[in-house]
């Protein structure tokens, strides 16, 4: 697998040795979204796949997530699902 034929997403690794990092083909239409949301481990991407768009969202939650992140977390979640009726693919770990 060359990841030249790729594009790479991650969420901001700059500031912290965690993240999110998702690769997709460079065949298929795709862009990252953002949010306002302050949670810590999470991307959105918006695929566009045979004309129809679909919202894909990963994140983390650690086992020592804070009270503030899990209150994050959830607010997301709703935000993608409110914004993105029926096209959402939510992936967690």
């Amino acid at each position: 697998m060359a990841l030249s034929d790729y594009d790479l997403y991650s969420n901001d690794l700059d500031s912290s040795s965690h993240g999110i990092i998702v690769c997709v083909s460079k065949n298929i239409k795709s862009k990252q979204m953002f949010s306002n949301n302050t949670a810590l481990e999470c991307l959105i991407l918006e695929i566009d796949f045979n004309h129809a768009r679909l919202v894909i969202t990963t994140m983390y939650r650690s086992p020592s997530s804070t009270n503030e992140n899990n209150d994050a977390i959830n607010n997301l979640l709703s935000e993608i699902c409110n914004q993105h009726v029926g096209n959402n693919l939510i992936i967690t770990h």
